[in-house]
């Protein structure tokens, strides 16, 4: 099978560049990879080592987003692959990718979190994703633990330090990731950055033990978890 990587650089908030397969996106949920017509892109966590396992039923939810230039826009990592059907599709980092046919205009990502196996093409460093549960869809870490915010926490300085941070772990973010909006980062007491979203540090809560628990959530009416609705 061949593949091929082309290289240009990326810039701008939405893209158009050398060619116009892929572009980038804000979104409530940060910057994200589009299509042509700027509608989210996602990744689908069952696909591996460059290959589609989204045919038949799946691609007609999940269309693959396929190359029809002869150049892209270059990302580090994106790459064509060939499907069964001997068409070729766009890959990042070799998870191939996808529409949701449900996203009805540029800036939804009702797709991300779906039976938590498709998740956001993001654009950034930003290390999260959105994971269903019984009651809605909730953002959580790259392991799929539940984050929460601190309602002590003011003015995105975060107050939660000793006892409080070994029950509450802060989530840390390298001092150069590459976050975009609503995702920042501020400085803890011992220099290491923490992530914030909206402007309200995330955190970790020791009792959960399993990927989607939520069992902080209200505790002590200060903590809550964050609930995605678009």
């Amino acid at each position: 099978m061949n593949k091929f990587i082309w290289s240009v650089m990326l810039a701008g908030t939405t893209c158009a560049v050398q060619a116009a397969d892929i572009a980038v996106h804000d979104t409530s949920l940060g910057k994200v990879y589009t299509n042509k017509e700027s509608m989210t892109l996602y990744t689908f966590d069952k696909d591996a080592n460059g290959m589609s396992v989204c045919d038949a039923e799946c691609s007609k939810n999940w269309p693959p987003l396929r190359v029809t230039e002869k150049m892209s826009p270059a990302i580090d990592g994106l790459e064509a692959i060939k499907r069964e059907d001997g068409t070729q599709q766009w890959a990042l980092n070799g998870k191939p990718l996808y529409r949701w046919v449900k996203d009805m205009k540029p800036g939804d990502t009702t797709g991300a979190g779906v039976k938590n196996v498709w998740q956001l093409a993001r654009a950034d460093e930003t290390p999260v994703r959105v994971y269903s549960t019984k009651t809605g869809r909730i953002l959580v870490n790259a392991e799929n633990m539940t984050l929460y915010t601190f309602d002590k926490d003011q003015n995105g300085i975060p107050v939660c330090y000793d006892d409080c941070a070994e029950k509450w772990p802060p989530v840390i973010v390298g001092a150069s990731a590459k976050l975009t909006p609503p995702f920042s980062s501020t400085a803890r007491r011992d220099g290491q950055r923490q992530l914030r979203y909206n402007n309200m540090p995330l955190y970790l809560w020791k009792q959960d033990r399993a990927p989607g628990d939520t069992t902080g959530d209200n505790v002590k009416n200060v903590w809550h978890i964050i609930s995605i609705t678009q």
